[in-house]
């Protein structure tokens, strides 16, 4: 019995030991890294990609809540459906996710923060 002993309470301090180091690891790291981050100061970007869509004429074929046309697929609950990702993609070259497409491409007119802002107000359309 006295081996049993011998052998355990070393055994128990390393797994105490381990245990402690990975919570602390874990503490340390924070919370796990999703694909998508928040966008900081999403209110502001979401507002700032409203300007661009009505800037660039989106509700001339898309409605939204009912405002705007019929001529594309309605973007009311499209957040709820796609990631900030594809819509950014979507954008850039609609015919990639969809052959047939008739929306133009608008990757030389859409770019950087105006296309990260449209991605951020589209995906908060849910």
């Amino acid at each position: 019995m006295s081996h049993y002993k011998n052998t355990v309470t070393p055994l128990l301090a390393v797994g105490f030991t381990l245990f402690g180091s990975l919570l602390l690891s874990s503490a340390l790291a924070g919370p796990p890294k999703n694909k998508e981050q928040p966008i900081s100061g999403a209110g502001g970007a979401v507002a700032a990609g409203k300007r661009v869509y009505g800037a660039n004429g989106c509700s001339n074929c898309h409605a939204i809540a009912g405002s705007g046309g019929k001529g594309g697929p309605d973007l009311s609950h499209v957040g709820s459906k796609r990631s900030r990702t594809w819509l950014a993609a979507q954008v850039v070259n609609p015919r990639a996710h969809t052959p047939g497409s008739t929306m133009p491409a608008f990757g030389s007119k859409i770019k950087g923060k105006d296309l990260t802002a449209l991605s951020a107000y589209l995906a908060s359309l849910k």
